[in-house]
């Protein structure tokens, strides 16, 4: 059944709703879709694995960055590896080792 408009606004009026409905009824096709297509619990394990080790790579390199021997200011800090003490562990992990002064922590960037 086709619709008669009593004039040209009516008809453009009608065009922008159906246009706007579609819009709206396609995006949450698409979430449904890409739901379906997504999400399945067999793989939830690869998710988790792929986010923790995101995490992981995150934590290193801030950690990386954080070094003695990285310089990121070098009018205020030119030479940060000056500030380490005798004794002091700038290593992730010692074995067997005692530090007096504890491990190196960086104040300033």
């Amino acid at each position: 059944m086709r619709f008669k408009f009593q004039n040209k606004e009516e008809r453009d009026s009608r065009r922008t709703i159906s246009s706007l409905s579609k819009l709206a009824s396609n995006h949450t096709m698409s979430f449904r879709a890409a739901m379906k297509h997504w999400y399945d619990p067999a793989a939830i394990p690869i998710y988790v694995v792929i986010g923790t080790a995101m995490g992981g790579a995150t934590w290193y390199l801030s950690r990386l960055a954080r070094g003695p021997d990285i310089v990121w200011d070098r009018h205020n800090n030119p030479q940060p590896w000056n500030d380490v003490k005798q004794g002091q562990n700038t290593k992730m992990m010692a074995v067997n080792q005692e530090f007096p002064n504890g491990s190196y922590k960086r104040d300033k960037l």
